[in-house]
């Protein structure tokens, strides 16, 4: 896989992905960009929290473009949360796929994964996609 980094936002309580995408290295600024842009496309939320302390500082500004206010937190436990989790087994699954190992661009990647939000918010109710 090419170096990236990688931005994943989910919905809590309804556990819905909202974006997951990679991005190039490279590119300066681009967290706050792509919050600034999921700001624009969905509504806002109650509180924008991340596990990421590099992060922290992205959405206390990103959430300035919300069109209400958003409380901006740091937890370190966030992990740990039962939607969250079964997310990231989910995520597990398909980073593990031999198909999804074989792509060598960010588009390709980007594809995938995208495929895999909305497979992943069209579950049911057990959680399984």
């Amino acid at each position: 896989m090419p170096e990236a980094e990688m931005l994943f936002v989910l919905e809590i309580p309804r556990s819905r992905c909202l974006c997951i995408q990679l991005v190039a290295d490279s590119t300066h600024g681009w967290e706050h960009q792509m919050l600034c842009n999921l700001a624009a496309a969905n509504s806002s939320p109650d509180a924008l929290i991340t596990d990421n302390s590099r992060l922290q500082h992205v959405l206390v500004t990103a959430r300035a473009n919300f069109q209400k206010p958003a409380t901006a937190y740091l937890d370190k436990a966030i992990t740990l949360m039962p939607a969250i989790h079964q997310c990231i087994l989910s995520l597990k699954e398909l980073f593990n796929q031999q198909t999804f190992k074989a792509q060598s661009a960010i588009s390709q990647l980007n594809e995938a994964l995208e495929s895999w939000r909305v497979g992943y918010n069209r579950r049911d109710g057990a959680g399984t996609i």
